[in-house]
């Protein structure tokens, strides 16, 4: 007998098991009412019916103690079947251990030769049992042969737990005809609104909106004031109702997920997706409020790191622009983000984490105006952390900002600053030869060559030719290192650069110069001929004319340069009058001067310096003077040297003067003869 002592343990005299419901769906779907199970209503043999009764009575009340003494007493042999029964029954609903020597129970009565009602009752359990035990393919072959018995007060959660299993493994046509049958055929269940809900999780997965949207509006209907719905099919949910234009419905189901669980993961991944839909939408209020109650409410620590994190990071965007007027006390981690970061980043314990808190640094650094730092910050969070999305958004905003930087720094004339930070950014990181470094080598590259280091330059050029860029084609890179040789005077260079048409007037002075010097006058004539015709205005043209007349041209090329310069003057003469056409028109005089005095008319270089005026330096004076000496006026070139004499210019004072001497010896020994 079991004893009067076992009853004073019980508590009551019914039981509501939430078979296969509890965990799936968070509250009960079938009711299996006491007198359920075949051992307890079966018949029993007369001479173990006091034994039998008396466990049947207390089997509710105090399962784990039935169990005991069923374990000990010794048992009629017909009634063995009916007695082992009940005691995986009491180990089932003692739970614990109890669960597994159940299981062991049950199995070996599988064995027997049960009655068509107790050999479903067994398979039923056991396939409740290894779905609890996470077995989803085991207990469904276990529910299969449940099916084929008898139908028992069980059926509706048999029914309800094989459509679970399909849903839990991604058979949604099948778990959703699975849960249409049931709301067909026990449609007095309590449960109803969990099935409508994760009718509404099968309609997501399948693509059908329409009647998603439509089951979670009957169930929400059906169960208005508190209504509960397990994670996964809430996260569908919010997802459906976000996608339909509906946040602040979907955030209500997340919120209703985290009110649930207080306090438990789900509650902070609920929290976190509600937090992170209205990110999405631009609405810093309500996320920063979501992130805020995560925290103050106290969760899991995966959880509460997270959501410090998610507020510190908004407070660095948006601090500045955003009030939140609620009293939450987390909301210091918006307003001062740069502690809780900081924290995060030498707390180590989450490098994901940590590594996103090193990006809101680099934020707060470039904010501030300390770009340097921002820039060694963003290295370090693509370069020192796992690789992972938010490495891509480092280096991406690294390679954007590093460029913004040395594109300031040249467009306020620092190239040498632009070439300061390019060498050090270059040297602090593990600088990567692909693709993607293409703008800021080119940068480098024009910042060298704002600073005369044309050879530095044609080295970033080579470079980017290496490994190829998107930022300039291979041709263009070629033109920029025969352009830089060029500006190094390179003979060979000039000529290639001006015979492709690169360069325009500009090539062609250079190209004139360098045939000059190599004593091709006549080629040169030419280059400078090209020169004065595609010059784009007065002052190119007269820089053209003032290089070519420092070499000495036969009579013959100076028509071709005349002519030129006549063009030129008529071209300036159509401007008004006035200061910047005078000029003009004394260059071009002295301009023609020299042309004159080089090809030898010194005639027409005295008339041309005579229009000039005052205009020219210290050599046109020296030249005049010296034209008019070889014309035989030497009072004229003495006067002209001795002013210049006087004068302070290093260089053409003491010529002057020793010209003046000269002149004064030969007039001596003329008068002498």
């Amino acid at each position: 007998m079991i004893g009067r002592a076992a009853r004073r343990w019980a508590a009551g005299v019914g039981i509501a098991l939430a078979l296969a419901s509890g965990a799936a769906a968070g509250q009960l779907v079938a009711r299996v009412e006491p007198g359920w199970s075949p051992f307890v209503r079966g018949p029993v043999p007369e001479d173990a019916r006091a034994l039998v009764s008396e466990a049947r009575t207390l089997l509710l009340e105090n399962p784990g103690r039935v169990a005991e003494i069923l374990a000990t007493v010794e048992v009629p042999r017909d009634a063995r079947r009916t007695v082992a029964g009940l005691r995986a029954d009491a180990r089932y609903f003692a739970g614990g251990e109890g669960v597994w020597e159940a299981q062991r129970l049950y199995r070996a009565l599988s064995q027997d030769d049960l009655a068509p009602d107790e050999d479903a009752w067994v398979a039923f359990m056991l396939g409740h049992i290894q779905k609890g035990l996470g077995f989803p393919e085991a207990a469904r072959t276990e529910y299969q042969r449940a099916l084929q018995g008898p139908p028992g007060p069980w059926r509706p959660a048999l029914a309800f737990d094989l459509a679970v299993l399909d849903l839990e493994a991604g058979r949604y046509p099948q778990a959703r005809d699975g849960l249409r049958r049931w709301a067909a055929v026990f449609p007095d269940q309590p449960g109803r609104a969990v099935v409508l809900y994760l009718l509404a999780e099968c309609a997501v997965a399948l693509g059908d909106d329409q009647t998603a949207v439509q089951r979670f509006s009957e169930a929400r209907a059906l169960d208005p004031d508190a209504w509960k719905v397990r994670p996964r099919t809430g996260y569908a949910l919010a997802d459906l109702l976000e996608r339909t234009g509906r946040p602040a419905e979907a955030a209500g189901v997340l919120d209703a997920i985290a009110a649930a669980e207080p306090g438990t993961p789900e509650a902070a991944e609920a929290r976190l997706r509600a937090g992170a839909l209205w990110e999405s939408r631009g609405d810093v209020v309500r996320a920063a409020r979501t992130y805020a109650l995560l925290i103050d409410e106290g969760t899991t620590d995966a959880g509460a790191l997270e959501a410090r994190l998610r507020l510190a990071l908004l407070g660095v965007y948006h601090a500045d622009g955003v009030e939140l007027t609620e009293p939450l006390p987390a909301y210091r981690l918006f307003y001062r983000p740069e502690p809780t970061l900081r924290q995060i980043v030498d707390g180590r314990a989450d490098a994901a984490a940590a590594q996103r808190a090193v990006v809101g640094l680099a934020e707060l650094a470039w904010r501030a105006g300390d770009r340097e730092r921002s820039l060694v910050l963003l290295a370090r969070a693509f370069e020192t952390y796992p690789e992972t999305a938010e490495s891509g958004r480092a280096y991406e905003s690294f390679m954007d900002r590093l460029d913004a930087h040395l594109a300031r720094l040249l467009e306020a004339g620092d190239a040498a600053g632009a070439v300061e930070a390019f060498a050090a950014f270059r040297r602090a990181t593990r600088w990567v030869a692909n693709r993607d470094v293409g703008n800021l080598v080119l940068r480098a590259a024009e910042a060298y060559e704002r600073l005369g280091a044309y050879g530095l330059a044609r080295e970033q050029y080579a470079y980017l030719l290496r490994i190829g860029t998107r930022a300039a084609s291979r041709r263009d890179l070629e033109r920029r290192i025969l352009r830089d040789r060029v500006r190094e005077g390179e003979p060979e260079a000039i000529k290639r650069w001006a015979g492709s048409g690169g360069g325009g007037w500009r090539s062609q002075l250079e190209l004139g110069r360098v045939l000059a010097g190599e004593g091709d006058l006549a080629g040169a004539r030419t280059a400078f001929a090209r020169a004065l015709d595609t010059a784009p205005g007065p002052r190119e043209a007269l820089a053209v004319m003032f290089q070519a007349a420092r070499y000495e041209l036969p009579r013959a090329g100076l028509k071709t340069m005349l002519a030129a310069l006549e063009r030129r003057r008529t071209a300036w003469r159509k401007l008004p009058e006035g200061g910047e056409r005078a000029a003009l028109e004394r260059e071009g005089w002295i301009v023609e001067a020299r042309l004159r005095f080089a090809a030898g008319d010194r005639e027409g270089a005295v008339r041309a310096w005579n229009e000039a005026g005052d205009a020219g330096d210290a050599a046109d004076r020296f030249l005049r003077a010296l034209a008019d000496d070889r014309l035989g006026r030497t009072d004229r070139a003495l006067a002209g040297w001795d002013e210049l004499a006087g004068a302070d210019d290093p260089v053409y004072a003491p010529l002057a003067a020793l010209e003046a001497a000269l002149a004064r010896l030969r007039v001596r020994a003329e008068a002498r003869r």
